[in-house]
């Protein structure tokens, strides 16, 4: 585990020594703005000509290959803080068909795509008409650093020369390098990255969920003070019963254990794991990944993925313990196993949808790697946390159940299961959908995100509004004498994922400028992964609240 944890860390460092060599790798041919219309830069067969001396393989992480980043090297060798002046790249033969693709690139609006220490540039390869092709042949780099490291670089391009087939081409390159950061243009209006509505959403959800908060706090002292009534009085319990306080009779019916008590288990617990991760992660972003570094996003996602076993393993025991189920262990290795049978499906999908000439094609070893990466250690963390939970009971009640239930009354429209659905996805969209447009444009559009404050404040009071949503509309079905609170509880806050999904959809259909099927899939399925991981965690911190606040209510009732 310790050696896991030193790849992953290490693998995003980015300091250099003095003189040392520095490559700039060209990752695909693309449209910025458009990364899965990318195209794998050795699926054309003109830069498959391209004789570098001493290539250097770059050592693709896991999180590159999910991201696309596959860097060739085409013999742009940087020397670290040492300017270089029209150093050879390539000299290149011409041929007809070659000409053909070129021109079918430059129309396509297709542009080379150059990364140093994982800031990419989008550069045009040329122009062209329907008689003439001309290609920029002359790359000058501008790196910026701080210190030992690169902060940013540019990349313009110089000398346009027309080609024809049978023309012998030379490119060369430039370097300069500079301490400090570049001049950067005011792209707040442009991206709405500090726009007022930003900050208004950011404020308006922290008031909603402070609301809920006080109303949660409300609803429990008037159901604690209702309990404790009779006992301070001395009074008849069963005279104090009238129509609104018959939800005092159901202590005996709140802890039965729910229909398929097995899925809820591994739902709510893997719900959990995805709530603590996207907090992490949201978190990491904003405080800490200041170059917006997208690898290390994925590399922050993975040790929070795994590391929030921890809490999956837990949950998983200690809701075996709740429903009364003793194979604990078995599940505990399901709530694992089973979302990861559907990630393995949806990576599958982009491998079979895409083909080789898209850099999103992840091959089938790729997908069993990055499952096998992050499945075992998963596996071996909830175990051991499962099996001290289950060792030590610590999620043990103090309970009774009744030997015959109570007959649940008709129920309102309002207080049905699909309008509790509604009522919960409307007010914790509202907290989280404004953030799903910078997220998405960020994304997918390469846009700039200043900061990632607002994603992590809606991250956060999303969750604790799903949190509070749940336990106030259980309140209302216990008033109107109906127990059945578990898989409502989970499934209400949860159903906000449709909506997401749904967001995704117009974002792909009125935003993104690209239509194919290899697009569709690669938003779609990534799309769908997001939304997921937003409806578990609204779903598991939906029933833990809830059943949290159920037993703080009825586990202390003495059952007659």
């Amino acid at each position: 585990m310790l050696h896991y944890l030193v790849i992953l860390s290490y693998s995003g460092s980015h300091s250099y020594l003095d003189n040392e060599t520095i490559i700039g790798y060209a990752n695909n041919i693309g449209i910025q703005g458009a990364p899965s219309e990318d195209i794998f830069l050795l699926s054309i067969p003109f830069f498959n000509t391209i004789q570098v001396k001493d290539r250097v393989k770059p050592k693709l992480s896991i999180s590159d290959k999910v991201i696309a980043n596959n860097g060739i090297d085409i013999g742009f060798h940087l020397y670290f803080d040492h300017d270089q002046s029209n150093i050879e790249l390539a000299t290149m033969n011409i041929t007809s068909a070659d000409t053909e693709i070129l021109k079918n690139l430059i129309i396509t609006h297709k542009n080379y795509q150059i990364t140093i220490d994982q800031n990419t540039k989008f550069v045009p390869i040329g122009t062209t008409n329907q008689s003439e092709l001309k290609l920029y042949t002359t790359f000058y780099f501008t790196i910026y650093t701080n210190g030992m490291q690169i902060v940013d670089f540019t990349l313009n391009l110089s000398n346009l020369t027309e080609v024809k087939p049978s023309d012998q081409i030379k490119f060369v390159y430039s370097t300069k390098y500079i301490q400090g950061r570049p001049p950067t243009p005011n792209t707040n209006n442009d991206y709405f990255v500090d726009h007022l509505l930003r900050k208004y959403a950011s404020i308006c959800s922290i008031v909603q969920a402070l609301l809920f908060i006080s109303l949660v706090i409300t609803i429990y002292n008037q159901m604690k003070s209702e309990f404790e009534h009779p006992s301070t009085h001395n009074e008849d319990f069963d005279l104090l019963m009238t129509s609104d306080k018959g939800w005092m009779l159901l202590h005996g019916d709140m802890f039965y254990a729910p229909q398929y008590h097995f899925l809820l288990a591994n739902f709510v617990s893997h719900g959990m794991s995805c709530l603590i991760t996207l907090i992490s992660v949201t978190f990491y972003a904003y405080a800490f990944n200041k170059d917006h570094n997208s690898t290390r996003y994925i590399q922050a996602f993975i040790i929070a993925y795994v590391f929030s076993s921890i809490i999956s393993g837990w949950f998983s025991s200690s809701l075996s313990i709740l429903f009364s189920d003793k194979k604990w262990l078995r599940i505990v290795l399901s709530s694992v196993i089973l979302p990861f049978t559907c990630y393995l499906m949806i990576l599958l999908s982009i491998n079979f949808f895409t083909n080789y000439s898209s850099p999103y094609s992840i091959s089938l070893s790729t997908v069993t790697m990055l499952i096998s990466f992050i499945c075992f250690p998963c596996l071996f963390i909830s175990t051991i946390s499962g099996a001290i939970s289950y060792k030590y009971n610590l999620q043990r009640n103090s309970f009774d159940t009744a030997l015959v239930p109570h007959t649940i009354p008709p129920q309102p429209w309002y207080l049905s299961g699909f309008s509790g659905c509604i009522f919960i996805t409307i007010f914790v969209c509202s907290s989280i959908l404004p953030e799903l447009f910078y997220l998405n444009n960020f994304i997918w559009l390469k846009k700039p995100c200043d900061s990632f404050a607002g994603l992590f404040i809606s991250t956060l009071t999303s969750n604790i509004v799903a949190a509070c949503a749940s336990i106030c509309f259980i309140y209302f079905r216990i008033h109107n004498e109906n127990y059945h609170w578990q898989w409502i509880s989970f499934a209400a806050p949860a159903a906000a994922m449709i909506p997401i999904f749904i967001y995704s959809l117009y974002f792909y259909l009125f935003k993104f400028e690209i239509r194919s099927y290899i697009s569709a899939t690669v938003f779609l399925t990534r799309s769908l992964l997001i939304s997921l991981m937003f409806g578990l965690s609204y779903g598991g911190i939906g029933f833990i609240s809830t059943k949290n606040f159920i037993n703080f209510i009825f586990s202390n009732a003495k059952l007659d």
